[in-house]
């Protein structure tokens, strides 16, 4: 294919290089490299883009177009600048979106390192609290035994004092007996 479009480019001696001479090989690779580059540039829209050399989009589009008009009889269509230009800002959108999407999930994720942070906070601070309550709950238990001793102590001393208070009475009633 690619000698074909090269012949057709011979035979209507289109001057590619612009050194205003005869067709020659200087053109020819010019007309293979950007019928490949064109080629290639159909399959991936801006794989390829500056068949000049200039760093200038517009007349990579400007020469690629002129090279698919020359070769009006090849059975591949160049697109139009304007679908070129439409498929390079469609591009330049789908970029724009993809990056505001990448700054969402850097920021969601951003947001969710902060709040764990902030419940891993609460955690501890729920952990503190918790262990002062059961050091709490721990005195309480140990003063309530200490009350429950002191208690029994009470108890026993009282039914001791009650029992020396019988046998006294029961002495007494005893020496009154006699």
């Amino acid at each position: 294919r690619s000698a074909v479009k090269m012949e057709v480019a011979k035979q209507q001696h289109v001057d590619l290089c612009g050194d205003e001479e005869a067709v020659d090989d200087d053109d020819t690779t010019r007309a293979a490299v950007a019928i490949r580059a064109v080629q290639e540039h159909q399959q991936q829209p801006f794989a390829v883009i500056d068949l000049t050399g200039d760093d200038d989009g517009g007349s990579a589009y400007c020469f690629a177009r002129e090279l698919s008009t020359t070769l009006n009889h090849a059975p591949w269509r160049q697109k139009s600048l304007r679908e070129l230009q439409q498929e390079r800002s469609d591009w330049k959108i789908a970029q724009s979106l993809q990056l505001k999407t990448e700054a969402r999930k850097r920021a969601r994720h951003e947001s969710v390192e902060r709040s764990d942070e902030a419940l891993a906070r609460r955690l501890q601070e729920m952990q503190k609290e918790e262990e002062e309550t059961k050091r709490t709950d721990e005195e309480l238990a140990r003063r309530l035994q200490e009350l429950e001793e002191e208690e029994q102590a009470a108890r026993r001393k009282a039914k001791v004092e009650e029992e020396v208070f019988d046998v006294l009475s029961e002495h007494r009633k005893g020496i009154h007996q006699l």
